[in-house]
């Protein structure tokens, strides 16, 4: 008899029952999952708990202090925010019955490896932290129509940032209200939310999704330009605007 776990029906007799375990009929215990570049912490966690991780019930809980120890690039952030932003987007094999902690750390193991040395010294000669370019990188993930559009988007708001103004991203406001609108409505433009950046300048206070290496890379290596504004005609690629003006019409003439 082979070891491991079968399905077995009370409507079977004693021969069905030895040959499904002696044939060695195991129900596997090990799942693939494939997270796509953008998921957010929840998200992640529906998807491990759909694909029958048992301990994925509780998982999205921790903070990040229990794993900056073994892993630096989270020194840097506040020890009670959660793990968004680092869950690197990727496929991956569990057991079903893996440990919470295992889960993460294949994550954050993940993400140690993709953000390779080169990129980390890049971050740090532009005087920039990780958990900055993360954070930028997440609301280019989710504003950016492909990964073509993304280091022009990034430089736009890098260039928001560095001249003082919002950055007025619906992405983020979307974070806040839990939808999943390409325009926020007049509504959610007004929510009292840290994450809304129409009304709180700055970066949000952490990421608001888990972006791919791509997005890092543009947010890392952003295209210098001197627009400002961006939008994004209905199923079309983006349209720039270097003066709010230039928005204005853009707005009148793509977004009838």
């Amino acid at each position: 008899m082979q070891a491991g776990t079968y399905a077995l029906s009370p409507n079977m007799n004693i021969p069905d029952i030895l040959q499904t375990i002696t044939g060695g009929k195991v129900i596997p215990n090990e799942v693939q999952i494939t997270f796509p570049e953008g998921f957010t912490l929840e998200q992640i966690k529906q998807r491990l708990i759909e694909s029958g991780v048992e301990s994925a019930s509780s998982f999205g809980d921790e903070k990040i202090d229990g794993f900056q120890v073994q892993y630096k690039f989270l020194g840097e952030v506040s020890s009670e925010n959660s793990l968004e932003g680092f869950l690197f987007p990727d496929t991956y094999r569990f057991k079903k019955d893996v440990k919470e902690d295992e889960i993460i750390k294949k994550f954050l193991e993940n993400f140690d490896k993709k953000l390779s040395p080169e990129l980390r010294a890049e971050i740090s000669r532009q005087g920039k932290t990780i958990y900055q370019v993360v954070t930028l990188a997440s609301i280019v993930q989710q504003e950016a129509l492909d990964a073509e559009e993304m280091p022009m988007i990034a430089g736009i708001f890098w260039n928001r940032l560095q001249k003082g103004m919002l950055l007025q991203s619906d992405a983020t406001v979307d974070y806040a209200t839990g939808k999943k609108a390409r325009q926020a409505s007049s509504d959610d433009l007004k929510i009292q939310s840290p994450y809304n950046t129409y009304l709180y300048p700055g970066l949000p206070p952490t990421p608001i999704c888990n972006p791919g290496i791509e997005a890092i890379k543009a947010a890392i290596y952003p295209q210098q330009t001197d627009y400002l504004y961006f939008l994004h005609p209905l199923n079309s690629p983006a349209v720039y605007a270097k003066t709010l003006d230039e928005q204005n019409k853009n707005k009148a003439k793509y977004l009838k």
